[in-house]
């Protein structure tokens, strides 16, 4: 309906969050010069927050899209997950094979990748999308993996995205 009648190109409101259409206003410009400052410069923990619908997934999908080709960048979506299936997941979508199953092995293997980009230059940033829904326990993990360093440097990015508490 919409696409005959104002001659559109494809149907517009869709559902699923898409870069192309982001409205840029001064606070978003802001919050995407940040993220990308924050990881670029190796900041550690990046969190990004507003109400639902204000573009923070959109943010974080055009992020992906526009990173440095320094930047080796993995997308968590489902909050739900304990920390080894979050472990696992960000991993395997930064493409480490032959996942081990225990959270020390997890550990050292993650380290070892981190290690190995930090040798190339690369900076590894890890996104986490309705941040507000992780287990307190799996933040507290992701506390401790944010405190990766080698040589002064943080070794991962943390980017938590989530709305704000209404408590």
């Amino acid at each position: 309906m919409y696409e005959k009648h104002f001659s559109l190109r494809e149907l517009p409101f869709n559902l699923t969050p898409d870069p192309r259409f982001l409205y840029t206003h001064p606070s978003c410009q802001e919050a995407f010069a940040t993220l990308c400052y924050g990881v670029e410069n190796r900041k550690g923990i990046v969190v990004i927050t507003g109400a639902a619908g204000t573009g923070k997934t959109t943010l974080i999908k055009l992020f992906m899209e526009k990173a440095a080709q320094r930047v080796r960048a993995a997308c968590i979506l489902d909050p739900h997950l304990t920390f080894i299936e979050l472990l696992q997941c960000a991993l395997d979508a930064f493409g480490v094979t032959q996942l081990s199953g225990d959270r020390v092995s997890l550990m050292q293997q993650f380290r070892d990748y981190l290690l190995e980009q930090r040798s190339h230059d690369h900076r590894v940033a890890l996104l986490l999308d309705e941040s507000q829904d992780i287990q307190d326990e799996v933040l507290e993990e992701l506390r401790l993996i944010s405190d990766l360093e080698h040589a002064g440097y943080k070794l991962v990015q943390l980017v938590l995205a989530g709305s704000r508490s209404s408590s």
